[in-house]
């Protein structure tokens, strides 16, 4: 088991992560929103914890968003509306709570 590593967070030209079975443990790193081209997250069958960041919702050009079968808890936020373009959402499998707005 791991985490993602920092140094990612300085590949500014990245568009997609595939990290899905990993055994990716901790909590999903906010830096992930700081990504300006960031389209496509895929971090499904994982082990993170913990809230969606709040950051991670100012990937506005996010196509992409995978986090199933983790151990995620929380509400689910408003901010969730700032991905305008998103094509695929899967969070089933987690213990969000709340409806998506």
């Amino acid at each position: 088991m791991g985490s993602l590593p920092q140094e990612l967070s300085m590949c500014k030209q990245l568009t997609h992560v595939d990290l899905d079975n990993n055994a990716l443990s901790g909590s999903i790193p906010p830096w992930l929103g700081d990504l300006p081209l960031l389209g496509e997250l895929k971090l499904s069958s994982n082990n993170f914890t913990g809230s969606l960041p709040l950051n991670l919702f100012n990937c506005w050009i996010l196509l992409v968003l995978s986090l199933d079968y983790n151990s995620l808890t929380g509400n689910l936020s408003e901010e969730i509306c700032k991905l305008t373009l998103i094509n695929v959402l899967k969070l089933n499998k987690n213990q969000l709570s709340g409806q998506i707005p």
